[in-house]
């Protein structure tokens, strides 16, 4: 970076041994100069002193003497080697000369900072909190360091940041980049910080150009800003994004949709519930299956995962699918369910509340009950006798039909034994029985058959 020119070379101005009056009026002279109240030197001063400015690039004598007020005065009689700015002698009747330096053109990069929350309020923009790095550019597109700075103090979601004031001697060109530092510490890695704002990766190339004024009077400075893909930016602007983490609403969720399935049966019935046999669906507001499941063994369902990434109120209805199984009255009642996501500000993530209403009432969970009555219905048992060496006459044998504890019995038996006796023709047949008690749920063999 080029030196800051203000030293003094050959001691004060009061030093160099010119008459009294001369000094003092030329020091007069300069001093108005650089307080405002004077634009040039005069050629011609007061007691007639004659001024004269030579330009140190070797133009020679120059009509008139201006010079920037932001120029410095460094006394000697000769040009100072170290000097590689715009400067110019100044000589008064051969005896005083002064050198008076043009300070070198600065110009200062800065930037602004954007955090966007979109609504949220879990996170705000503070001081210092994210930092930024500008990098020259060699000839050879080898990118250096020059600092690292930070933002400012917030004006609401945005803040300024300004890296220190570069310096420049003559006419030239000179590039730079300016990123943001990511979540770790490298310059345009964006990343995911622990409060969930999402860093931005932009990149942006300042081209400065230092050009020398037509009028001799010093340097100026310009910049081009361009993003990543070369379009020209009006700034160097950085955005970071804020959302709170995504909510799960089901089986690995907090929250949960889900219900219970019970089934009322029929006096004396023997039927239970079996994992799978019925099936439920989750339907959107525009009434879109978006799941489906069955029930497990003990009744209780629960619907796959809901992942919601927006604070928002979101509709959806359960109902049970109606099947076939034979003496099964399915329910087909329809639950309203509302999913309210709002954001836990201290966790900068969403929260989710299920509830549940039916006809309009507001109920503490979904329930499904299903009924099963036993169709009526008859078997007939019978055995056949046969006689080898004889004629069966009717009657003749006697035959006993046992059944196991609670097995239902043809018509007249008694104490769990029912009596036939043999046809003629060979045949035994036991009265009809009602087995209405027993064939189970929807078609299965109830529970010990």
């Amino acid at each position: 970076m080029p030196r800051a020119i203000g030293l003094a070379v050959g001691g004060a101005l009061v030093s160099l041994g010119a008459d009294e009056v001369a000094r003092l009026l030329l020091e007069q002279a300069v001093q108005h100069l650089l307080d405002g109240l004077a634009d040039e030197l005069p050629q011609v001063g007061p007691q007639g002193l004659l001024v004269q400015c030579y330009d140190g690039l070797g133009h020679g004598l120059l009509p008139a003497c201006f010079f920037s007020r932001q120029s410095e005065i460094i006394p000697g009689r000769a040009v100072p080697s170290f000097l590689s700015g715009r400067y110019a002698a100044v000589k008064v009747r051969k005896k005083l000369y002064v050198t008076i330096a043009f300070r070198e053109v600065s110009y200062q990069l800065a930037g602004s900072k954007v955090l966007e929350t979109n609504g949220y309020a879990g996170e705000t923009l503070a001081d210092g909190e994210y930092a930024f790095a500008l990098y020259e550019v060699g000839a050879d597109g080898s990118e250096t360091k020059i600092e690292e700075v930070s933002n400012g103090t917030p004006n609401g979601d945005a803040a300024s940041f300004q890296f220190s004031p570069i310096t420049y001697t003559e006419a030239g060109t000179h590039t730079y980049k300016v990123y943001e530092l990511g979540t770790d510490g490298q310059p345009g890695t964006g990343g995911t910080d622990a409060d969930n704002v999402f860093y931005s990766t932009a990149v942006y190339t300042v081209t400065v150009t230092v050009t020398q004024s037509n009028d001799g009077r010093g340097l100026s400075a310009s910049a081009q800003v361009t993003d990543a893909e070369g379009a020209t930016a009006s700034d160097v602007l950085f955005t970071n994004t804020y959302t709170p983490k995504e909510v799960v609403v089901g089986t690995s969720g907090s929250a949960q949709i889900g219900g219970t399935k019970t089934l009322a049966v029929s006096d004396g019935a023997d039927c239970a519930l079996a994992e799978g046999e019925f099936t439920f669906v989750l339907l959107d507001a525009n009434g879109d299956e978006v799941r489906r499941v069955t029930n497990a063994a003990d009744g209780s369902f629960v619907f796959d995962d809901l992942t919601f990434d927006a604070a928002g109120t979101y509709s959806y209805t359960v109902a049970e699918v109606n099947g076939s199984a034979g003496g099964i009255g399915y329910d087909d009642s329809l639950f309203a369910v509302t999913v309210k996501v709002t954001e836990d500000t201290d966790a900068n993530a969403l929260v989710a509340d299920v509830s549940y209403a039916k006809d309009g009432a507001t109920v503490d969970a979904v329930s499904f009950e299903n009924t099963y009555t036993a169709a009526s219905t008859t078997a007939s048992i019978g055995a056949f006798k046969q006689l080898n060496g004889g004629t069966l006459a009717d009657g003749q044998f006697t035959f006993e039909l046992a059944g196991s504890e609670g097995a239902p019995m043809p018509e007249g038996a008694q104490d769990g034994v029912a009596t036939a006796a043999s046809a003629a023709d060979g045949t035994v047949s036991f009265r009809k029985g009602d087995l209405a008690k027993r064939l189970g749920c929807g078609g299965r063999l109830p529970r010990g058959w």
